[in-house]
């Protein structure tokens, strides 16, 4: 019965469109260390500056997880992780 239960979360989640990650750069300092399962789901309502978003700019296939730092009134949104500079 819990496999069953397991099995129809996961197929729910993967559905919904959440994904995990491990982190495995110091970048997000704090937020989340190296290790970290970062679970990640669709932004509903936009994007805001002070989220934490999982990206992967520009068709590279490594995914970055960041705090934004700013979303232009174009809609372009500049980040940084909390450990950088």
């Amino acid at each position: 019965m819990l496999v069953t239960v397991l099995l129809l979360g996961v197929g729910a989640a993967v559905l919904l469109g959440v994904r995990w990650y491990e982190v495995v750069s110091p970048s997000m300092g704090r937020a989340a260390p190296v290790g970290t399962l970062v679970i990640d789901v669709p932004a509903r309502g936009g994007v805001r500056a002070g989220d934490i978003i999982s990206f992967s700019p520009g068709g590279v296939t490594t995914v970055y997880t960041h705090r934004v730092a700013s979303v232009t009134p174009e809609g372009g949104i500049r980040t940084k992780g909390d450990a950088n500079s």
